[in-house]
């Protein structure tokens, strides 16, 4: 079935790694749209990405929709506590407004978003994420148990820092990362075909994960430096 719009995210992607693997041909649906007018985006000094993101889906900076970062000071005791996506978020994601105008709209794993609760669209959040911050969820409540039946839940259950402490050595959360990656576009591509969707968005958490656990080898590629026995904590 068509999709009007597509929206893939990759979270936390190093530009400098994508940019040189399209231009090698490693890459070539991002090298054609490389060629395509692009529009630099940077963000807030200071910030990371839980904020940008937010930012991003919301429409609004942090002093708008209110989430700076994972834990925050609560008035009026100024307590650290969690920023909870689903219910401390002050602006909606812009998927509601389209939903509110009529439009389809499916949104997979968005990142350091909350679940808004769509009326007819859907919504799944925290499934194969990167640092879920809460379980999975959707809209419709029955939609993330089908997909975790179907396609099986995060392999690294949400937070991929632990995988090489557990045991794993980095050449194998890598080949399980690309198995994740597979699974997850199985499952977009099954989502994508189930209705005529005026917007389907989803974001991959794995650039992230790995840029974590292999921000070495990058550095590596950078200096010219073998840090490839660095250890990972």
């Amino acid at each position: 079935m068509p999709t009007r719009l597509l929206v893939v995210g990759l979270d936390s992607a190093e530009p400098l790694l994508v940019r040189k693997w399209a231009s090698e041909g490693h890459l070539p649906t991002l090298s054609r749209l490389c060629e395509l007018q692009q529009i630099a985006v940077e963000n807030f000094p200071g910030f990371g990405n839980g904020v940008f993101w937010p930012s991003l889906n919301t429409g609004g900076d942090p002093s708008f929709h209110g989430r700076y970062y994972r834990r925050q000071l609560r008035p009026p005791a100024y307590s650290l506590e969690p920023f909870e996506e689903d219910s401390d978020m002050k602006l909606a994601p812009f998927w509601a407004a389209l939903e509110a105008d009529g439009l389809e709209v499916a949104v997979v794993d968005p990142v350091e978003t909350g679940i808004c609760h769509l009326s007819h669209g859907l919504e799944i959040v925290r499934w194969m994420a990167h640092g879920r911050t809460g379980p999975p969820k959707s809209s419709p409540v029955n939609a993330i148990g089908d997909l975790i039946a179907r396609y099986g839940d995060d392999p690294f259950q949400g937070n991929s820092d632990l995988a090489i402490k557990n045991g794993l050595k980095l050449e194998d959360v890598i080949e399980v990362s690309r198995r994740r990656i597979e699974t997850k576009t199985m499952a977009m591509l099954e989502l994508l075909g189930n209705r005529d969707w005026d917007m389907f968005y989803v974001t991959f958490a794995d650039p992230h994960d790995i840029g974590h656990l292999a921000w070495h080898l990058h550095e590596q590629i950078e200096t010219g430096k073998d840090n490839s026995e660095i250890p990972v904590d």
